[in-house]
């Protein structure tokens, strides 16, 4: 139930978000995420890699942490050039449609931050979080609707 309440208070507060910065914002946020998953599931296994030749720790549990730090670096970077880009949506009619299509490209981003840290918080082995999963279908919705995302975490 926990769980539960806390995706959709994030999908919640993405889609505020959205409605907030605009469509064009929000494009732009994709896109970030879309990069910064390829950038990361490019280098998750060499950093890795190269973490655990230092701290020997679970391999799995690495290559999350190692996900989400590429993951987190690159979309930080590609939204700092975003919200340059951004400035041009400022135009009365423009901003509206902007707001509106902004708040659906917002739910659409928290949906997929929910489905990431859903995926790497059940890589882990913590008891609480695999017994809020189970209790919550939400969680498992999200997980079961797209199971192929993070196939690549536990598969290599």
């Amino acid at each position: 139930m926990i769980l539960s309440l806390i995706i959709l208070f994030l999908i919640i507060i993405n889609l505020w978000t959205g409605y907030r910065d605009g469509l064009a914002y929000e494009f732009i946020r994709i896109i970030s995420y879309i990069v910064g998953w390829i950038i990361a599931v490019q280098f998750t296994h060499p950093l890795g890699s190269f973490i655990n030749q230092f701290l020997g720790f679970n391999p799995m549990l690495i290559n999350g942490i190692s996900f989400l730090i590429i993951l987190v670096a690159s979309v930080l970077i590609l939204k700092a050039i975003g919200r340059v880009i951004n400035r041009i949506t400022n135009l009365p009619i423009i901003h509206q449609l902007n707001a509106i299509g902004g708040a659906v490209a917002g739910a659409i981003v928290g949906y997929v931050i929910v489905l990431i840290l859903l995926d790497i918080g059940l890589a882990l082995p913590n008891q609480w979080i695999h017994n809020e999963y189970i209790n919550s279908p939400v969680a498992m919705k999200i997980v079961n609707q797209t199971p192929g995302m993070t196939d690549h975490l536990i598969n290599k």
